[in-house]
């Protein structure tokens, strides 16, 4: 298997584990409670899981990967979930005129 070829393989596999993050909270509490922070939170709780696939994709140190990285991708995705609630909020006060 080449560099190309396990670097797809291994995108697939973060994107699983995504998405199994999401399947768990929709199978625990409903497809209504999968929201960007609450995947968000199962990123977090699973850092070491995702700071090794991020170690393995890009080549860096997985401490690297674990103290800034995922942490990041955390933070990133806490940020648009409250910009979406913000948005959300703001369009549902707006008056047309």
């Amino acid at each position: 298997m080449g560099t190309k070829e396990r670097r797809e393989r291994e995108r697939e596999e973060r994107r699983q584990a995504i998405l199994q993050a999401a399947r768990t909270i929709a199978g625990e509490e409903g497809w209504q409670a999968v929201t960007i922070r609450r995947v968000a939170d199962s990123v977090e709780h699973d850092l070491d899981l995702f700071a090794q696939a991020e170690s393995r994709d890009n080549g860096k140190p997985v401490a690297l990967a674990r103290e800034v990285d995922i942490p990041r991708a955390v933070a990133n995705l806490r940020f648009f979930a409250s910009a979406a609630s913000i948005a959300s909020f703001v369009s549902a006060h707006c008056v047309s005129v």
